[in-house]
């Protein structure tokens, strides 16, 4: 018999062993930790497990005739953000960080849209932030009603947050408003892309 062959029959029980283990070690790996494995798209956001379907009690809306239609967070991605009556400093950065994200949304613009909740029955300095923000719908609540729908989004996190809801009218994500928007913008994107229309 060879040298070869002689080597040949002793790593033949080592490849045996290697074969069988390596699928095992990888399955314990897998199992123990995941997040070495994680291929594809990963939410940046907090997610709502499950999601909270939203109801949109008559909430009057800030330089409109009507109130909020009970339907409007339908059909459309929304991002809300709720403050008070004063928008301080972290109030009109957030609001700048949400109408950017909606812009670099480019020809999906139109399926994202914004939403002020004024915790309170007025909204100081109102003109300048409408002169600023076009496009954002702003809304009071005030009442046991309006306490209500704010409750929906503020139970779900802690800190001021950007709240995502989907097409459905289900809060599914919140994002703190101190973690930079880059998370907030691929989840967008991705979700517009994945559930295009």
């Amino acid at each position: 018999m060879n040298s070869s062959t002689e080597k040949r029959r002793r790593l033949t029980p080592i490849f045996i062993v290697a074969v069988t283990l390596v699928p095992v070690i990888l399955a314990l790996l897998v199992y123990f930790f995941p997040g070495w494995f994680m291929l594809g798209h990963s939410n940046h956001g907090h997610l709502v497990k499950p999601p909270v379907k939203i109801n949109v009690p008559t909430l009057p809306r800030l330089f409109a005739d009507t109130p909020l239609p009970d339907d409007f967070l339908r059909g459309k991605w929304t991002m809300v953000y709720l403050s008070g009556p004063h928008c301080g400093a972290e109030c009109r950065d957030t609001l700048y960080v949400t109408r950017q994200i909606r812009l670099g949304m480019g020809r999906n613009i139109r399926r994202v849209q914004r939403l002020y909740v004024v915790q309170g029955d007025h909204l100081e300095d109102a003109k300048r932030l409408r002169a600023a923000h076009p496009d954002l719908t702003m809304v009071t609540a005030a009442g046991a009603a309006g306490r209500r729908f704010a409750a929906q989004f503020t139970d779900r996190a802690e800190a001021p947050s950007i709240f995502l809801v989907d097409p459905h009218g289900r809060l599914m994500m919140t994002y703190p408003v101190k973690a930079k928007p880059l998370g907030l913008i691929k989840d967008l994107r991705h979700l517009l892309k994945t559930n295009a229309r």
